[in-house]
């Protein structure tokens, strides 16, 4: 996988949030730049959970996922290797998904 993201040259991928956009109840689209390879593209980030719950240190948290999608081939993301059945090992649009807990203060 790390020859796939070249990471030797480009040890870093970078989000930067640029505005959160209220949807519906404890929905949300996150706005932002995506930074992979030294190539930056607008993403958008849209919660599909999110929970309030009490952790077992008794500590209110917030958890929630958000998932986007990014074509490989905007950010020159290309590993076309042939499988036998005839298709491709890495898909052209990938889903990245994060899993957040947040502590408020």
């Amino acid at each position: 996988m790390f020859d796939f993201f070249d990471a030797d040259i480009y040890p870093k991928i970078l989000f930067t949030s640029t505005y959160i956009e209220k949807l519906e109840d404890k929905k949300f689209a996150l706005h932002g730049n995506l930074t992979i390879k030294d190539i930056t593209k607008p993403i958008v980030f849209y919660n599909s959970i999110y929970r309030e719950q009490c952790n077992p240190w008794a500590q209110d948290v917030h958890g929630l996922q958000a998932k986007a999608q990014i074509d490989c081939r905007d950010i020159n993301l290309v590993y076309n290797t042939l499988l036998e059945t005839g298709g491709v090992l890495i898909s052209d649009v990938v889903d990245i998904v994060v899993d957040l807990e947040i502590h408020p203060l």
